[in-house]
Order: structure tokens, then C-alpha cells, then sequence
């Protein structure tokens, strides 16, 4: 991960330099389960946002049946998760992590520590 990849991310291209530099020592590689797993659940609390290096993320909506239905597929340079990160409040849907992606964690202590700082 990179700066110049995180300037091609909508909600951060608008950064300046500086914070992009500061931001990058809140960001590390993720390992995620295989073959669909779960990244983060309905109601979790928040440990992060997600960039997508590589690969697809599914956003899931939780149905009354108890069964799941797929709302969003996001792909290369997408953020996912940065409202609960920012906001700290618990995830509002499912995000399933598809075959092969490549995924970056956004710290949510790192990042709360770096804004307090100013």
C-alpha cells in the first residue's frame, strides 16, 4: 500500500500530502478467511475500515428469513466500513470476502489517536 493508491480512492483522494503520510501508519495488510468468509457482521463493533487492493468484497443485507441478500459487489481502490470507523458505531451490514482479494485495515485506534493528535 501506497500513497499514490490512496489517492485514487474517492473518499480519500481529496486528502492533502501530509494526511495521507499520517493515515499510512494506520494502514496494514489483512488476512482474511478464504472462499467467502465473513470480514465483518451486522452489528459488530467497529476495529477498522477496509481498502480493496485487489479482488471483491459482497455487501450483504440480512433478510427476515435469516438469510442474506447481496446489495453491493465492491472492487479495486473501494473503502468499505469508514462510517463505524469514524462514527464508532456497530456495522449495519454483512461484508463477505470473495476468492483471491486483497484487503487493507484502517486501524480504528491508530486512526482515533492520529485525529486526536491533530
Amino acid at each position: 500500500m501506497d500513497q499514490a493508491f490512496l489517492a485514487t480512492i474517492p473518499y480519500l483522494r481529496d486528502l492533502k500530502e501530509s494526511e495521507r503520510a499520517s493515515l499510512m501508519h494506520c494502514i496494514a495488510p489483512v488476512g482474511v478467511a478464504p472462499e467467502g468468509g465473513i470480514l465483518f457482521d451486522v452489528g459488530e463493533a467497529s476495529d477498522g475500515a477496509y481498502i480493496v487492493r485487489a479482488g471483491e468484497l459482497h455487501v450483504e443485507l440480512p433478510l427476515p428469513d435469516g438469510t442474506h441478500r447481496v446489495v453491493a459487489r465492491l472492487g479495486q481502490g473501494t473503502l468499505v466500513g469508514e462510517l463505524s470507523l469514524i462514527e464508532h458505531t456497530p456495522r449495519t451490514m454483512r461484508v463477505r470476502v470473495m476468492p483471491g482479494s486483497q484487503l487493507y485495515r484502517i486501524d480504528r485506534h491508530r486512526f482515533t489517536a492520529m485525529r486526536q493528535a491533530g
